[in-house]
C-alpha cells in the first residue's frame, strides 16, 4: 500500500468539505490505492496503483469550469506531495478541455490523451499564476 493512503484520502476530504462546504466527507478509500470523490459539484478519481512516485488523476470533473477549481486542486496537490512521496501528477484520459487545462499548466504529453509534469516543475508555474 502506498504511504497512508487512508490519511491522504482523510486530506481530500479535508480540502474537498472546506473548498465546496460539504458537512460530509465526500471520498472514499478505495481499494487498490484509488480514492474517489463524488458529489453534485465535482467527480474525482486519484489512484497510486501504476507507479507509486505518480498520483494519477484519472477523473477530473467540475460543475462550474472556469472558476479556479481545477488550478485549487492542482495546489493542494502539490502542497502535499511531500508527505505523500509522490514526485509526478499525470492527467489521463483527457478531454479537449483538460487537454488545454494541461496544456495551460505545462503538463507534457505522453500518449494521446494523457499528460503528465513533475510536482516541482508545477509548483513554479502555479507562483507565477
Amino acid at each position: 500500500m502506498h504511504k497512508d493512503i487512508h490519511a491522504f484520502n482523510n486530506e481530500v476530504n479535508s480540502y474537498l468539505m472546506k473548498r465546496y462546504g460539504y458537512k460530509r466527507p465526500p471520498a472514499i478509500t478505495c481499494w487498490d490505492e484509488k480514492i474517489e470523490a463524488v458529489r453534485k459539484k465535482f467527480n474525482l478519481y486519484l489512484r497510486f496503483k501504476n507507479d507509486p512516485e505518480t498520483l494519477t488523476i484519472a477523473r477530473m470533473y467540475f460543475l462550474k469550469t472556469r472558476s479556479g477549481n481545477g488550478t485549487s486542486l492542482l495546489r493542494f496537490l502539490t502542497e502535499h506531495a511531500a508527505d505523500y512521496d509522490y514526485k509526478k501528477i499525470r492527467l489521463e484520459a483527457t478531454n479537449n478541455n483538460s487537454a488545454a487545462f494541461a496544456m495551460r499548466y505545462g503538463f507534457s504529453r505522453i500518449g494521446k490523451k494523457d499528460w503528465i509534469i513533475e510536482v516541482e516543475v508545477l509548483k513554479n508555474v502555479l507562483l507565477k499564476d
